[in-house]
């Protein structure tokens, strides 16, 4: 299958691959593509035949504007151009229509995908070449398994993730009619044996008409859950799923092993085996328990070892698949099951995932690599082992519901195994843990200093006598800030614990600087957190809806957590005086 994805067996017409546009990918790796495929290869040949089109148009300005359409310029010529290969008979025509919007004056890439499989518009005649001779049946059956890849990618995924909702809404209404009788029995018990009140009656009929109605619903969701159970997440679709999951997790194995050919990959298959996992783990399951397939555990962790190998991987230059993939892990270390999972792939692969994260942050998006080190330590952390921060578990309202922060009620699932490897690597190389320090320490500062600065200003507003709009956008930048300063201050917390001689050893130069550059930045928390004079105070007690995870509580608790680690030994040695006293 790992050829087909640079040979132009299938046709990837405007879909990116994992290594970025396919133009510069041939550029880049053209002498690849000649040792695998051949000087005579049609790939080879187009690209030649464009090469000479581009030489051309330099030297001849009359032909500049034919020469920039290489579509039509080779297609005059005789050669196709790599965008026309191949043309055969699509076995995948339908799913790659899926979501494709009519072709417009703004939309060629759609327009182009349309004209790979013989939809042109009228204006367009289709001049391709007609391969003769019967295909290849290799070629037909990787195209048809490329297609119901696609097929799941861009519309099965869709429909698992929209019948899963409606168990989570029979579960709201299931808590909803348990509220309604909560509160009839209260009225009729405390209200209605005193008087005969009209409004307690009242009261009680609208109570009783609400749980009717809630129950009638409920009941026809209930209806709709019986078919789900007995056609979607019958056994057999689940085994279906899972010999996808399976076929995508080994064909990305094996292209990642040709080597720099694996830039290839076209991106949907990356995201196709995140889909996966997350629908047989979270959509499917518990309806269709994940423990009834049969070799689930090797199943995930066959995935978690695809991950763990291929986070920052250099071949993977396509910004949606970094981001992918970075998610996917999050999402592997935030499940107690996929977590098993990750425990149990290859020390080798558990190391290099380790080692990659604790890379130095800058010139990367960090956020995403600091929040799976933040799933690391979640439960073993100073004040750190609630599913909901204490501080937001008396705040109610739809926003607390929709943010995406380190105060999202997550089910603590720590990690011993992967705390034990943070040690090795940190205490492994200690040139390399002071560039990761340092640079976490200068995000550190950054984003506590940002959000000092957005306090000041929301501060100096509300504090004028004329009514003031701060804008929701503003408000929501200084609530991020505030969670990136919590979740650095956590995973400085998990190193201070794990690997105090990073800070303590004075066997090594780096040591002192680094606790004196830490101590520095936990006494300007301190500083700016614990006045009750503060802004911060002021804008705390304000309690604005966009900074409702906005308290002292989650990141003094933070501060805390990393004085404790640092003063364990000077602790234990105190407390062994004073009791042998």
């Amino acid at each position: 299958m790992g050829r087909a994805f640079y040979d132009a067996s299938i046709n990837y017409s405007g879909i990116d691959r994992l290594g970025g546009v396919i133009t510069h990918l041939n550029k880049t790796f053209k002498n690849e593509l000649l040792r695998l495929l051949g000087p005579d290869h049609e790939v080879i040949l187009a690209m030649e035949q464009q090469q000479q089109q581009h030489q051309g148009a330099t030297t001849t300005t009359t032909t500049m504007h034919e020469a920039s359409n290489n579509a039509y310029a080779v297609v005059a010529s005789g050669m196709r151009p790599l965008a026309d290969l191949p043309v055969a008979i699509p076995a995948a025509v339908f799913p790659r229509l899926i979501n494709i919007n009519p072709p417009t004056a703004g939309n060629q890439g759609s327009s182009m995908i349309l004209e790979r499989f013989g939809f042109f518009a009228h204006t367009r005649e289709d001049r391709t070449p007609i391969r003769h001779g019967p295909a290849d049946p290799a070629t037909s059956l990787m195209e048809l398994l490329d297609g119901i890849i696609l097929f799941y990618h861009v519309a099965a995924k869709k429909q698992l993730a929209k019948v899963a909702s409606l168990r989570d809404s029979m579960s709201a209404y299931v808590n909803a009619i348990a509220d309604t009788k909560a509160r009839l029995e209260y009225v009729e018990r405390e209200t209605i044996p005193r008087a005969k009140d009209l409004d307690a009656e009242a009261i009680q009929r609208e109570l009783l008409r609400t749980t009717d109605v809630f129950n009638k619903k409920l009941s026809e969701q209930a209806r709709h859950m019986a078919w789900i159970r007995a056609a979607v997440y019958s056994a057999e679709k689940q085994a279906q799923l899972a010999w996808l999951l399976k076929v995508v997790t080994l064909t990305l194995q094996t292209a990642s092993q040709q080597g720099c050919t694996f830039s290839f990959v076209p991106d949907f298959y990356l995201e196709t085996l995140s889909d996966l996992c997350v629908s047989l783990r979270a959509h499917m399951h518990p309806t269709a328990p994940i423990e009834n397939i049969p070799d689930y555990q090797d199943m995930l962790r066959n995935a978690a070892e695809f991950l763990c190998d291929h986070f920052l991987d250099s071949r993977i230059v396509h910004a949606n698949s970094k981001d992918v993939l970075i998610l996917t892990l999050a999402g592997f270390v935030s499940n107690p099951l996929t977590l098993e999972a990750l425990e149990n792939v290859p020390r080798e692969s558990r190391i290099k995932v380790v080692t990659n994260l604790l890379k130095p942050y800058e010139n990367r998006a960090w956020a995403q690599s600091n929040w799976v080190l933040v799933r690391f330590w979640q439960g073993d952390g100073f004040a750190f082992r609630y599913d909901k921060s204490p501080h937001l578990s008396k705040k109610v309202g739809p926003k607390l519901l929709q943010q995406e922060s380190i105060s999202q009620p997550i089910k603590p699932c720590p990690s011993a195994v992967y705390q034990a490897h943070v040690r090795d690597v940190l205490l492994g190389n200690s040139q390399a843990t002071t560039q990761f320090l340092n640079s976490l320490l200068n995000q550190l500062n950054w984003a506590f200093s940002e959000f000092i600065g957005m306090v000041q200003e929301i501060h100096n507003v509300s504090s004028r006598p004329e009514r003031v709009f701060i804008e929701s956008r503003q408000l929501k930048i200084c609530a991020t800030c505030f969670d990136l300063a919590i979740s650095l201050l956590r995973v400085l917390e998990m190193i201070s614990t794990v690997a105090t001689d990073v800070f303590s050893d004075p066997t090594q130069s780096s040591s002192e600087t680094l606790l004196a550059r830490l101590c520095q930045l936990l006494c300007q928390v301190l500083n700016r957190m614990s006045s009750q004079t503060s802004c911060f105070q002021h804008v705390v007690l304000l309690e604005i809806p966009d900074l409702e995870s906005v308290d002292h509580f989650p990141i003094l608790a933070a501060v805390i957590g990393i004085l404790l680690a640092l003063l364990e030994k000077e602790m234990k040695d105190f407390a062994g005086k004073y009791y042998n006293l």
